[in-house]
């Protein structure tokens, strides 16, 4: 998606996560979302930075039929990098702190634009312990809660509100 990521980060993104893919933060979250998306009735799951597909792959691995459908966006991956569809749910797990600082406001009004009910949202508040070559900290985006949370106040009425001193885990319904 044009303006929510620039090119420079995004070869860098490409680059480091060729030699070691991102992704896992969503793992162990799996059941509990799926569980989430059947009593929600939603229809449509957007994996919003979906690093190496860890919901898709853990999801498929059930070898079941399920009743939704499941998009994924990923600005580092061309194939994933495209406009995502509007869906019912976005999960959202350990990505908003790998934004570019002057994109994190339009980056939430696109998660936003591309939600309608329900939002599960994991922001780290903390540094990451790993780098760029360059030295640059993996997370570019670190803020307190309230910073967060204020941010997404105008799009979002908050469900759930799960926050330690590292991190704000959300269960977001959308505000009409």
């Amino acid at each position: 998606m044009k303006g929510l990521i620039s090119d420079e980060y995004r070869a860098k993104i490409t680059e480091l996560t060729k030699k070691r893919p991102w992704g896992g933060a969503v793992v162990g979250k799996v059941p509990e979302i799926h569980r989430i998306m059947i009593y929600s009735d939603s229809k449509s799951l957007l994996d919003y930075g979906s690093g190496k597909s860890d919901y898709l792959n853990q999801m498929n691995s059930y070898n079941m039929d399920l009743p939704y459908t499941i998009h994924e966006y990923e600005p580092a991956r061309e194939e994933k990098a495209g406009d995502p569809p509007v869906v019912d749910f976005t999960l959202c797990f350990d990505v908003l702190e790998h934004v570019e600082p002057e994109k994190v406001d339009m980056t939430l009004h696109h998660i936003a634009s591309k939600t309608r009910k329900f939002a599960y949202i994991s922001i780290c508040l903390v540094p990451a312990h790993s780098s760029f070559p360059d030295g640059t900290n993996l997370h570019l985006s670190v803020h307190p809660a309230e910073w967060w949370l204020k941010r997404l106040e105008p799009h979002w009425d908050i469900i759930r509100n799960n926050t330690d001193p590292k991190m704000l885990t959300l269960i977001l319904k959308r505000k009409s």
